[in-house]
């Protein structure tokens, strides 16, 4: 009896304890009602924290934040200010899109060094490598071109890249970057997808290292029989046209071809 008493008092009080009336005002305010899920969220390599990207409901702010796995404990890793040091100055971006991203969120996208003490930040195509032990970044790539979809070694020795569509690979404790692929055609792929792979078939990289850090393996995609196609860019003051490789149904597609290269260049 003493325990049916107890269960139907618990029951009282949960029927009878106050509500959240749902209002308009809720419904149509910025960010959601459940509140703004994690982003970007990933494993360290050595397994001990979970990452994320947490922002507030404006979705205006963001910063990085990891859970411990062993204890569940939920602290900051990147502060705001600090991912907004990581971001060129506005003037500085072309791409407006990109400028309206940065400007907005001031979160870059980022991976894990396989060390589990370092991260990497891609801002706009320029790499910084973060030291989670004091809080601070190098500049990794300044060239005027962009560097991306950078990975690296298996070891977390070297890091490679793409630019102007040609593989480059640079150690982590030095700065004497190398170019392992040399293709001056704009056509030529090294590494990298084409509109295509990318757009339809959801392929985002073309490049791999080999488990023993000596080597690259690449796709080498060749769009010269690829029709050329206008696209219109409305988002700028003044709008442009950039010409795309574009195949419509029946065009050719480029062709592709297998390669393997040291990652010392040879």
């Amino acid at each position: 009896m003493a325990m049916a008493s107890r269960g139907i008092a618990q029951s009282t009080a949960a029927e009878t304890s106050p509500k959240k009336q749902l209002t308009i005002e809720a419904i149509f305010a910025e960010g959601s009602l459940t509140g703004r899920a994690p982003e970007t969220v990933k494993w360290g390599p050595d397994g001990s924290r979970v990452s994320f990207v947490q922002r507030d409901d404006s979705g205006e702010h963001g910063e990085l934040w990891y859970v411990d796995a062993a204890t569940g404990e939920k602290k900051i890793l990147v502060s705001e200010a600090k991912l907004a040091m990581l971001s060129p100055p506005p003037e500085k971006i072309k791409d407006e899109r990109e400028k309206e991203r940065l400007t907005r969120y001031h979160v870059a996208a980022y991976s894990w060094a396989p060390d589990s003490k370092h991260l990497l930040f891609d801002s706009q195509g320029q790499l910084w490598l973060y030291d989670l032990s004091n809080g601070t970044a190098v500049q990794f790539t300044s060239a005027p071109e962009p560097s991306e979809d950078p990975k690296f070694s298996p070891d977390g020795s070297h890091l490679a890249y793409v630019r102007k569509h040609n593989l480059f690979v640079r150690p982590i404790s030095a700065k004497d970057e190398k170019q392992i692929t040399i293709d001056k055609d704009e056509s030529v792929l090294n590494g990298e997808v084409d509109w295509v792979y990318a757009e339809e078939l959801g392929v985002r990289s073309n490049y791999f290292w080999s488990p023993n850090n000596k080597d690259i393996v690449f796709l080498q995609m060749n769009e010269n029989l690829v029709p050329t196609y206008p696209i219109t860019d409305w988002l700028p003051t003044h709008p442009k046209v950039d010409m795309e490789k574009y195949p419509k149904a029946g065009d050719p597609n480029p062709s592709v071809r297998l390669g393997v290269v040291g990652a010392d260049g040879g």
